[in-house]
């Protein structure tokens, strides 16, 4: 169980008990409150270090987030440390983590947006980390804070591990190819996005009839003037449990209606491909 904020709850030490020494010394160190879990010889000490000043990575990745979700971002740096008792005594884990908390966004209190706060934060953290260089290494973890106007928030936590950095990097190569069909569609330019449909897509069957539904599709919506990334996922085949990759962003027309946007694709791939584009999210209402 994550630990909650609330009170420090006030543990009397009794004479001689070493157990109580060592969490008193390990919170002078820290400078944290106590939390507890539900198994009180695990405790969490959580140091909150306070607004940092900003790389020019950082500080890039932070406007790119204000680009796209508009509102507030306050940035700050935190280190929280696990306590466990074991049979020698107490050891200690910390972790380092850069927080950034989102507020007053239109967009994320927008339907569709709200209720599905991991999506639109792995896009957060995806803005963010895909402008760091060396700063990579000055943290093992990234939270994500949605500020909402009636006063709830949403915290997401991602470890700064390889595999997070490597699924940045992912994102980053396949949104090549999501922008370069934006940019076919804004030219309405059809035949080659034909071409990219990979020939095992199993979404798509007959190329010809899809590009022609694409095409009476962008004519009734009217011309792209921008798109925005809000979000992706890697759901799964149902018959197969294959991995998949899907982008979602927004893209906004000359007639003034904004239309959801989503393109499939194979993770795995090496090839300029893509399995299926589509004018909707189809998020699935959470229970």
């Amino acid at each position: 169980m994550e630990p909650t904020q609330s009170q420090p709850i006030l543990v009397p030490m009794k004479p001689n008990n070493k157990k109580w020494i060592v969490i008193a010394i390990i919170i002078l160190i820290l400078g944290g409150g106590i939390y507890y879990f539900k198994n009180q010889t695990n405790m969490s000490l959580l140091s909150k270090l306070g607004v940092v000043k900003l790389t020019p990575n950082e500080d890039k990745g932070v406007k790119e987030i204000l680009a796209t979700y508009g509102g507030k971002v306050k940035s700050s740096v935190g280190v929280s440390a696990l306590a466990t008792l074991k049979l020698n005594g107490y050891s200690t884990t910390s972790n380092k983590y850069f927080e950034i908390k989102l507020s007053d966004s239109d967009t994320l209190e927008a339907e569709g947006f709200k209720g599905h706060e991991e999506w639109s934060a792995s896009n957060i953290l995806y803005l963010f980390i895909k402008n760091l260089g060396n700063e990579k290494t000055n943290y093992q973890s990234i939270n994500v804070v949605f500020s909402y106007k009636d006063g709830s928030q949403r915290t997401e936590k991602f470890p700064l591990d390889e595999e997070t950095i490597n699924r940045a990097e992912l994102i980053s190569k396949k949104m090549i190819i999501v922008n370069k069909i934006v940019d076919l569609l804004k030219n309405k330019d059809y035949n080659p996005i034909k071409l990219m449909i990979s020939n095992t897509s199993p979404f798509i069957k007959d190329k010809d009839v899809f590009i022609a539904s694409v095409e009476k599709a962008e004519s009734t919506f009217g011309a792209i003037t921008e798109f925005k990334l809000y979000g992706f996922g890697f759901p799964t085949l149902n018959k197969d449990g294959t991995e998949l990759l899907k982008i979602y962003g927004m893209t906004f027309r000359d007639k003034g209606e904004n239309i959801e946007f989503s393109v499939i694709l194979d993770p795995n791939s090496l090839k300029e491909e893509i399995l299926a584009l589509d004018y909707s999210w189809r998020l699935q209402k959470k229970d």
